[in-house]
């Protein structure tokens, strides 16, 4: 399993992190017919890509598109089934379904809004429809162009599909523990209303704060009322810091219970 969902796994004992799962390749090899053999001609195929500094991307990127129309098996509904059942989700539950690569969130590259995520998922039918799709986002167009301008392409994609339950959040976004910048020991918030995928993606602009020593030091004027709710994200960005041994970014979601935490890299 990749490391954003073995770190999830063990702040859970600690800290709010919503009920999860996740699906590697052992999985993929009950789910789709002919996983391995597929996976290592799509490898092949990625070495020549990097060989030819994708002269024949095209011609390339449609044999990746073929190798990966995975043939769902016989068993594929049944140990997803049970997949969900030991994560405690029922068939009503609401899903969140996202990518783990062994390639994100690296100190140089992060890939951010590059693979797939899908919320709100209801159902086994939209659960493979998503888990699928996450998957294949890993060999996507566009993932191999990132890949081969920050030089990855001789790195295999280890694709663990994260499967959490959906926090429908009020409030959402990122903190972290220690200024990125200076290494001071002060929370940086950044958020926005509602779901936060498109300001991790880097589609939307979120707000900001700033917090020592449980003090709000400034903030965008919309979050003033928020107040609570920041000093609590800073307190959970220092306790997954606490956690993990080293200052942590993570990202997180109130809704109307209580506030979560999503995802913790040190």
């Amino acid at each position: 399993m990749s490391s954003k969902y073995s770190t999830l796994q063990q702040l859970a004992d600690t800290l709010p992190v919503p009920p999860l799962s996740a699906l590697d390749d052992a999985d993929y090899r009950v789910l789709w017919h002919d996983f391995a053999d597929r996976k290592q001609a799509i490898e092949d195929t990625l070495k020549t890509v990097r060989i030819t500094a994708g002269a024949f991307l095209d011609e390339h990127m449609d044999r990746i598109a073929r190798l990966a129309e995975f043939e769902w098996s016989e068993a594929a509904d049944s140990h997803l089934q049970a997949l969900l059942e030991q994560a405690g989700f029922d068939a009503g539950s609401e899903l969140a379904v996202r990518s783990s690569a062994n390639i994100e969130d690296g100190n140089q590259h992060s890939f951010a809004g590059i693979f797939s995520t899908h919320l709100s998922v209801q159902g086994l039918q939209a659960l493979k429809t998503a888990v699928l799709d996450v998957w294949r986002s890993g060999v996507s167009r566009q993932a191999i162009l990132e890949r081969l301008r920050a030089s990855m392409l001789e790195t295999p994609v280890e694709m663990t599909v994260i499967v959490q339950r959906m926090v429908k959040a009020r409030f959402a976004g990122v903190a972290f523990s220690h200024d990125p910048l200076s290494g001071e020991a002060v929370t940086l918030i950044e958020t926005v209303a509602s779901l936060g995928e498109a300001m991790v993606s880097g589609v939307e602009k979120g707000m900001s704060a700033r917090v020592s020593d449980q003090q709000l030091l400034g903030c965008d004027p919309a979050l003033e009322p928020h107040k609570a709710l920041l000093l609590e994200v800073a307190t959970l960005a220092a306790n997954a810091s606490a956690a993990l041994g080293l200052p942590a970014d993570i990202e997180w979601a109130a809704d109307d219970q209580k506030l979560w935490l999503l995802q913790a890299r040190a």
